[in-house]
């Protein structure tokens, strides 16, 4: 875990990293009973704006997994799959598009991720992996150029995705919260997320 107790932050930093702090490291507490959770509150949304063609997650315990909606419209609509018309490598564009640096994806289908309440959508691709939009992807439907649509009858296979994000040195995350804006905090040291530790008495708060 990373010690708080010699963090001493003022509220303007970019990350904890540039935050006084003695050696980052790994440490043997035995538990995880002091490990520090995050709640973010703030007025704004964290959908971003719908603008026609975006996509984004919702639904998960994290930024990085959740229910796939694309912008249509200015409406956020679900996209329905089949396991069989859906492969992983187009889980892996959806999160190229979003900015995470991933080598792998799972899909969920059958509303693992709840569903949504506009009406949903197929979305017809057939993906390599290194597209950087799904509108750079071939249709799966031989008979057309270009990506297409179909109507869903219901939301019954919205689709669901997982991005396994890799761990940049520094970085932090919100994990296992009821919404991407909390949940227990950690810390990306050598390629490993670590919790964040927080005693009573340390300076964190």
């Amino acid at each position: 875990f990373l010690d708080t107790s010699t963090l001493l932050c003022i509220g303007n930093e970019n990350t904890l990293l540039d935050c006084f702090h003695s050696t980052v490291g790994y440490y043997q507490c035995g538990s995880h009973y002091a490990d520090i959770g995050i709640a973010c509150q703030d007025d704004t949304t964290f959908s971003p704006q719908c603008e026609n063609g975006a996509i984004h997650l919702v639904g998960g315990s994290s930024a990085y997994e959740g229910r796939v909606e694309y912008c249509i419209g200015g409406t956020w609509t679900s996209i329905c799959a089949y396991p069989w018309s859906w492969n992983t490598s187009n889980s892996l564009v959806v999160c190229n598009e979003l900015g995470f640096n991933t080598s792998r994806a799972t899909s969920y289908f059958n509303e693992y991720f709840g569903y949504g309440t506009a009406p949903s959508l197929q979305v017809l691709a057939s993906c390599t992996g290194n597209e950087t939009s799904l509108f750079r992807c071939r249709n799966s439907d031989a008979n057309y150029d270009f990506l297409s649509f179909q109507t869903c009858y219901d939301h019954s296979y919205d689709l669901g995705v997982q991005c396994k994000v890799l761990c940049q040195e520094g970085d932090v995350r919100l994990f296992n919260g009821t919404t991407p804006a909390e949940g227990r905090a950690q810390f990306c040291y050598n390629g490993h997320w670590i919790s964040i530790y927080g005693h009573p008495n340390s300076r964190w708060g």
